[in-house]
């Protein structure tokens, strides 16, 4: 990891969205650089238990977690059906802009990493309800929503919302749920040296 936020490691540590994390702000101002390797391929998960290890033995990372009444967004299948396509063969999760720079071609993708991308635009949880299984390759293009200049995060928010319906059949729905919180108690600004 380069020039990254702690906060953004420990939410892909423990595998939460943004709104999910708090603590001091330095957490998201101050930028590391990671460096570390196995000794061959490892699974998402353990690699997510190592950083883990990591942030505990070189950042003195301690923490507690709540259930708080957020603001969230549930994704579900649109009444039509959903317009994705089932993903050929393995690979990991991949995103490439598209010719124009309004759009972006996604590659082996699960439901729950999509919520986790739109749940930093949408500021707010997102909670995949859509029982999609698998991997799945989509594009999602949001130029024909630019001739709008949105006036504020309501109007960029609606055309995410709207883009993601149309295109990819997948509803997005607001409301009020509970979800679980990582509040940082104590984590060390300048981490322990190798």
């Amino acid at each position: 990891m380069t020039n990254v936020p702690l906060k953004a490691v420990i939410q892909w540590a423990y595998h939460m969205q943004a709104i999910q994390v708090s603590g001091p702000g330095w957490l998201e101002s101050d930028r590391f650089d990671i460096n570390a390797k196995s000794s061959g391929p490892v699974p998402t998960e353990r690699l997510r238990q190592m950083t883990q290890t990591l942030l505990a033995e070189r950042f003195k990372l301690t923490f507690h977690k709540e259930t708080k009444e957020m603001p969230a967004y549930v994704v579900t299948v649109a009444k039509g059906g959903h317009k994705l396509k089932q993903s050929e063969g393995e690979g990991e999760i991949d995103l490439k802009p598209a010719a124009n720079r309004a759009a972006a071609n996604f590659t082996h993708v699960t439901l729950a990493q999509l919520a986790e991308m739109i749940s930093s635009p949408l500021q707010a949880v997102v909670v995949d309800q859509t029982g999609l299984k698998g991997y799945w390759d989509f594009t999602l293009d949001m130029s024909s929503f630019m001739m709008t200049q949105p006036t504020g995060m309501e109007d960029a928010i609606g055309m995410i919302i709207q883009a993601v319906n149309e295109q990819l059949g997948i509803k997005i729905d607001q409301k009020k749920m509970p979800a679980e919180v990582l509040i940082v108690d104590h984590a060390e600004r300048v981490p322990v040296e190798n």
